[in-house]
């Protein structure tokens, strides 16, 4: 049913369930023995203080076109019922009008931040645009200069330290900020995409870990590898911890040969560090969409929204 371009092996990584790779996170509907409908989910835990939640993020929901009713209506229910909130950033235009019909809310718009790292190799590896579209991309996040520099005592005592992947864990959430706590599972099985490298990191201050950094490189074109900071976890409100870890994060993706970096942030804190870091974003982002009807997270302000690329499967597309 899909044709986008997708091999088996990403499809079967994508819909695998984390904590079991022999089963996977699908719902389908059958009609007379053929398949007419699926859709996939992804389970994600949720800390906020001392509240832990799970949400759920649909992803690959499509229905034959030959097929009329309620079909796939049916399937988006069936998966947003199986966690106590749905999240969903992004969406079709035609699956965009229908969230608000079974209680969806427009909660916020998610920026994606570039930074240009090799303005000439990131221009000559995207022949995808037209000449005129390439030179008016290169040129348009060429301006990314950082306006603030690190303090030295930052410098000196936050480092990134490079797991293998058998010797990950977990890093809880902290701070006064809702955010994806990521499990031992749900973290090895993002580090087992099919088509990209990835690389996760322990973010060290003064010898003891802080949180992780999560990052993906696409280096199908060796000339022009672009990396993409999937997710770090919250780092509380001392901007400048935010802002040295970052650049110790870009510096990593940088000696990977990286032309461009690409982060998503809805957290105002990590959003100032990154324009601090000279990473512009290119529209005001991606609609983000919540449905809460047990109202397991009440009255939680926007702000303490820390959401990043590792919601649902936004954090591969593209890189």
């Amino acid at each position: 049913m899909y044709s986008n371009g997708w091999n088996s092996h990403e499809l079967r990584w994508l819909l695998t369930k984390p904590s079991d790779p022999n089963a996977l996170n699908s719902f389908v509907a059958v009609i007379h023995d053929t398949i007419v409908g699926h859709i996939g989910y992804i389970l994600a835990r949720y800390k906020y203080d001392t509240v832990e939640v799970t949400g759920v993020h649909p992803t690959m929901w499509l229905v034959s076109p030959r097929i009329r009713g309620g079909i796939g209506l049916n399937l988006l229910l069936r998966a947003i019922s199986v966690a106590d909130f749905s999240i969903i950033v992004g969406g079709s235009p035609y699956a965009q009008n229908i969230y608000p019909r079974i209680k969806f809310t427009l909660k916020f718009h998610i920026p994606t931040y570039y930074k240009l790292i090799k303005p000439i190799a990131y221009f000559r590896s995207a022949t995808s645009y037209s000449l005129l579209k390439r030179i008016a991309k290169t040129l348009y996040l060429s301006p990314s200069i950082p306006s603030r520099k690190c303090s030295e005592e930052l410098q000196r005592n936050i480092e990134l330290r490079v797991h293998p992947l058998d010797s990950v864990e977990p890093y809880p959430s902290t701070g006064h900020s809702i955010s994806n706590i990521i499990d031992i599972h749900q973290l090895r099985w993002i580090m087992k995409h099919p088509a990209l490298k990835s690389y996760v990191c322990s973010i060290m201050y003064r010898g003891t870990s802080i949180g992780l950094s999560v990052c993906y490189i696409n280096d199908h074109q060796p000339a022009a590898p672009t990396g993409r900071i999937v997710h770090i976890s919250y780092l509380g409100d001392n901007e400048m911890i935010w802002h040295t870890a970052l650049l110790k994060v870009e510096a990593f993706l940088r000696d990977y040969g990286c032309s461009v970096i690409s982060t998503m942030s809805s957290h105002p804190i990590f959003a100032k560090a990154l324009k601090d870091a000279g990473y512009i974003s290119c529209s005001k982002g991606t609609p983000c969409y919540m449905r809460d009807v047990k109202n397991a997270l009440p009255g939680i302000p926007n702000d303490d929204w820390h959401l990043t690329f590792v919601e649902g499967d936004s954090g591969f597309r593209g890189v």
